[in-house]
């Protein structure tokens, strides 16, 4: 299981490129720094790689948290949006 953001910081779209080696359900959550979930991105059987893009243009500036999960491992990465 892999995790990769960019841009570090980020205006308003991140993009967010996940894989599995092997077929599993994936969670992509994102929570703000105080651990609140403020998305679920992606919940889904996959197996391989997939790009995900994350409008963040509605949400306060600061930092957050994206959050991989499978049965088996937790994979997270914290970015920053900036304006």
């Amino acid at each position: 299981l892999s995790l990769n953001c960019y841009p570090v910081p980020f205006d308003q779209s991140l993009t967010i490129q996940i894989a599995s080696p092997k077929e599993e359900i994936v969670q992509v959550r994102v929570f703000d720094f105080m651990g609140r979930e403020v998305a679920l991105l992606f919940n889904d059987l996959m197996e391989g790689s997939r790009s995900i893009q994350w409008n963040a243009s509605g949400l306060p500036v600061g930092s957050y948290f994206i959050r991989v999960s499978t049965a088996s491992k937790t994979v997270t990465q914290s970015v920053i949006h900036a304006k």
